[in-house]
């Protein structure tokens, strides 16, 4: 097969030297047209990262979501009461085994997810962001303005990108269509809508009474609702959590299988989260829940989801055991890695200690004790470091590290860094490149 790039792939200097190193351009016969800067790549990265981030975890304040939304130059996502859809497309790459094979199909995924990229570049309030475990896979959050013209955007954006991706890659694709949600806080419910969606397609075609019922479980699952049973599971209770099953699952409710999928859908975003919180030294359990959400919907009764949904229950349990039971070290440990991976946010002691059940006064001491210095200095250690690595990249203006490092000024991140290093990022920055030229 020959594979035309019609149109343009935009490409970063890493990915395209470590494709260059496998795959022989000459046989495969792409048009590049133009390559993309390596520091918009990166805001690019940095968004997609943050987008996903939003469905996985578990977000005590809008504040600090709007905070980094403004860091990322995502200010349309900032408004109050957006009228917000998620969409789903996945490619179907052929299942030819064999080293050679492996390598065109990763390169034919690297195209697609760069093909949306570019295609969604062209639609204003269409921001796209990849699956961490599936490749294959890319997500869309839309934003939906009033007026006729609004009504059927995500799924003319949808129609064009399947027609691209046909015509410059010679793939067939998967796709699902969320419900519109109102705000960030359903963003969640979005996700699962769409996942509902894109699991029945090609033969799934909405009716308008199932879509009623979707939007009637989508009020249900309020950002109240998901933190108690994420408390009841982390609590490990197992018959607290059975007694809402009961509810949720309810053997007298006459609905049809897809209504109970949503719901188990949706459950497993609370599992992901706390596991995301809780899970220390490896992704597994992790990569575990995520890739149920394609398994679930070839349940065909709500007694197979609901065994299922209980397994996993007790499985996201069990990691949270092993921390809460553990010494105070490995509960430090699970709120480092917490911090670690939102330093770039304002982050406060009692935030975390909501976020962990924990007193105040005793994690500020627990964290001094194990880690040997102060929880703010230590979430400065990582800014710092964050600040020189993308100063010695030398690919983003200084302003947008700053930014990007969880400052909300440039002068603040000036005086915290040269308080740091000694020196500031422009000097930083001017000294590293002329050593690295030298050598």
């Amino acid at each position: 097969m020959r594979i035309i790039f019609e149109s343009m792939l935009v490409d970063g200097e890493g990915i395209r030297s470590s494709i260059n190193g496998k795959v022989d351009w000459e046989v495969l016969s792409p048009r590049i047209a133009s390559e993309a800067s390596s520091g918009n790549e990166a805001l690019q990265l940095l968004q997609e990262s943050f987008l996903l981030q939003l469905i996985k975890d578990e977000w005590n304040s809008m504040a600090v979501i709007r905070e980094r939304l403004q860091q990322l130059q995502l200010n349309p996502l900032t408004a109050n009461d957006l009228n917000l859809q998620i969409a789903a497309l996945e490619i179907k790459v052929p299942s030819e085994k064999g080293t050679d094979r492996q390598e065109w199909k990763a390169l034919l995924k690297l195209a697609f997810q760069k093909l949306c990229r570019e295609t969604s570049a062209g639609w204003k309030g269409i921001y796209p962001f990849r699956d961490e475990f599936n490749s294959a896979m890319m997500y869309f959050l839309v934003i939906l303005k009033s007026g006729p013209e609004q009504s059927h955007k995500t799924k003319r954006f949808i129609e064009e990108l399947k027609q691209s991706t046909a015509s410059n890659l010679r793939l067939e694709c998967a796709a699902g269509i969320g419900e519109q949600v109102k705000g960030l806080k359903r963003l969640k419910n979005a996700y699962t809508s769409c996942m509902l969606s894109w699991n029945q397609s090609p033969n799934y075609r909405e009716a308008e009474g199932e879509s009623r019922q979707v939007r009637e479980l989508m009020q249900f699952f309020t950002p109240e609702v998901e933190r108690m049973l994420a408390r009841v599971i982390e609590n490990m209770d197992m018959n607290a959590f059975r007694m809402h099953l009961d509810a949720l699952f309810n053997s007298e409710r006459d609905a049809p299988m897809f209504v109970f999928t949503f719901l188990a859908l949706r459950l497993l975003l609370v599992f992901s989260s706390i596991a995301q919180k809780f899970e220390l030294g490896s992704s597994a359990v992790q990569k575990y829940l995520w890739k149920c959400q394609i398994s679930i919907a070839d349940y065909q009764s709500r007694e197979g989801i609901r065994e299922k949904i209980e397994e996993l229950a007790l499985l996201v349990m069990d990691e949270v055991q092993k921390i809460r039971l553990s010494s105070g070290r490995h509960m430090i440990e699970a709120v480092r890695k917490d911090i670690g991976e939102h330093f770039c946010c304002e982050q406060d002691l009692s935030s975390l200690a909501e976020r962990f059940h924990f007193n105040e006064t005793y994690l500020s001491g627990l964290f001094k004790q194990h880690v040997g210095i102060p929880m703010d200095d230590y979430v400065t250690r990582l800014r710092m470091a964050e600040a020189e690595q993308l100063l010695q990249e030398n690919k983003l203006k200084l302003t947008d590290i700053a930014m990007f490092t969880g400052y909300s000024s440039f002068t603040g991140f000036c005086s915290a860094f040269k308080k740091y290093s000694g020196r500031s990022p422009k000097d930083y920055r001017e000294r590293y490149v002329k050593r690295h030229a030298r050598n």
